[in-house]
């Protein structure tokens, strides 16, 4: 893979030669593993509003006058169950998050670059032995256009949110434990 195209993929998925060194040994870089830690906060930050907004819609159902009591319970049960599945939820998004951090895996393999259209969205993947990433368009294109200057590559990635770390052409080579 020539500098340029190296430097192009970089910039797009956001790596730098550090974190591929890091990724090589089988560990996330310092910035990486930043990057989880932020995705990390952002659903504890979702599941405090998701639990503000509950017990508030909860307390209103309750002090709200114009309902029944029948009524009153079927909504508080109904809204505590909505609650504690999207705490559910979100705490299995965090664990997910803090398993990657102690993670890291990689993925070697003909690279397939597939298209699809959903809900008339069309969505750009690439997948790498058997494991399929989401991407922008300006990555699916850089990799299409210069597809033939790596077939074949390595794909550093956290297994359980997958999030696409770093990529490399495959030299035959193996930088990194599986």
């Amino acid at each position: 893979m020539n500098a340029d195209l190296f430097a192009s993929i970089a910039n797009i998925i956001g790596f730098t030669e550090a974190d591929l060194a890091a990724n090589r040994l089988s560990k996330l870089s310092d910035a990486q593993g930043q990057k989880l830690r932020t995705k990390r906060q952002g659903w504890l930050i979702l599941a405090g509003v998701a639990l503000i907004l509950g017990i508030g819609l909860f307390a209103r159902a309750v002090f709200d006058n114009a309902l029944t009591s029948s009524e009153k319970l079927t909504i508080g049960i109904l809204l505590c169950l909505a609650v504690a599945v999207g705490l559910l939820y979100i705490w299995l998004k965090w664990s997910q998050y803090a398993t990657d951090l102690t993670q890291g895996i990689a993925a070697e393999g003909e690279l397939a670059l597939v298209t699809y259209i959903y809900r008339g969205n069309r969505v750009y993947l690439f997948r790498a032995n058997g494991v399929k990433f989401r991407v922008d368009k300006v990555l699916y294109d850089l990799l299409t256009d210069r597809s033939n200057e790596f077939p074949s590559c390595v794909v550093y990635y956290a297994p359980q949110t997958r999030t696409l770390l770093a990529l490399e052409a495959f030299n035959g080579r193996k930088y990194y434990k599986k």
